[in-house]
């Protein structure tokens, strides 16, 4: 991780000895356990059945019955993602 990144990192979280960013992901669970804490505190939804089946049908409808190109798809998809809180 860049070390402009690491600091900016370390300013937002309040970490006064940045070195302790370098010990976060190497507990199994951790990556996890906060993935989940944070769709829990901002009401996000896993990315999981039925969630993914419903984007899959959206992206391949669009392009079965379109010429859209990829880039355009792929706003579709990250905007249909926010837009269902996922």
């Amino acid at each position: 991780m860049p070390s402009g990144v690491r600091h900016f990192t370390a300013r937002q979280l309040g970490i006064r000895d940045i070195t302790v960013l370098a010990e976060y992901g190497q507990r199994e669970n951790t990556r996890r356990e906060h993935a989940a804490l944070i769709r829990q505190h901002y009401q996000y939804r896993e990315f999981a059945w039925p969630w993914t089946f419903r984007l899959t049908r959206l992206l391949y409808t669009r392009s079965w019955i379109s010429n859209e190109r990829p880039g355009l798809l792929f706003d579709l998809a990250t905007g249909w993602l926010m837009q269902h809180r996922i």
